[in-house]
């Protein structure tokens, strides 16, 4: 593993890289393929949204803990409650395209670190979690 990255820090440095959001060049050896604007970027979700899946509700609509969203109340889902740290929009969305579809792998040392830290700030409200996806 440690090779990969040096193997991957070394092309960065020698092939300048742009990041695979915005297309500006990257710092040399990022192997996140994205800088840092776009991470700072990215959008935590924020209430209102639904109790049981964290579909984000629009920013007019009154927060309620216990309320769902339509397809959760038409739906009968085998999960008690679902989080999810950002809406599936933007950046974030770019940077799971750069994951999914182009294979680059790099990114999940910083995505893995800004999912903790969510699930950091949820662990005093919600101590028992089973899987994360």
């Amino acid at each position: 593993m440690q090779a990969k990255i040096l193997g991957e820090g070394l092309i960065s440095l020698l092939l300048a890289a742009d990041c695979g959001v915005c297309q500006h060049p990257l710092e040399p050896f990022n192997i996140t393929y994205v800088c840092i604007d776009c991470w700072s970027k990215i959008k935590w979700l924020k209430a209102p949204y639904c109790s049981k899946c964290s579909r984000p509700f629009s920013s007019t609509f009154k927060s309620i803990p216990t309320f769902l969203c339509p397809e959760c109340r038409r739906q009968n889902v085998y999960f008690k409650r679902a989080f999810i740290p950002t809406p599936y929009e933007g950046v974030m969305k770019k940077v799971i395209h750069l994951l999914k579809y182009n294979k680059k792998t790099g990114i999940m040392r910083t995505l893995k670190k800004i999912i903790k830290s969510y699930f950091d700030h949820l662990n005093s409200s919600f101590p028992c979690l089973d899987l994360v996806v």
